[in-house]
């Protein structure tokens, strides 16, 4: 999907140059790591309700770079996948 917002309007262009992608909403992103693991316990979602991975079972985890485009402010943020 095309996003209909100029790059070059934005406060850090030269972001996409580093292979960041600009998510319209004033946030860039970009994937850091991927990396398949097996776990050594179970893990849950924060309400402890929902079994995301079992221990013993390979998972991925993929690490993504955040940088807000008007403060310059990062973050990361992680995924896990089965």
């Amino acid at each position: 999907m095309q996003n209909d917002i100029n790059i070059l309007d934005t406060d850090r262009p030269e972001l996409q140059d580093r292979g960041f992608t600009f998510d319209g909403e004033g946030v860039w992103t970009k994937k850091v790591e991927t990396r398949v693991s097996v776990a050594r316990k179970d893990h849950t979602i924060a309400s402890g309700r929902i079994l995301v991975v079992r221990k013993g079972q390979r998972f991925t985890r993929t690490t993504w770079m955040n940088i807000e485009d008007s403060t310059g402010d990062k973050w990361m943020t992680h995924t896990k996948r089965a």
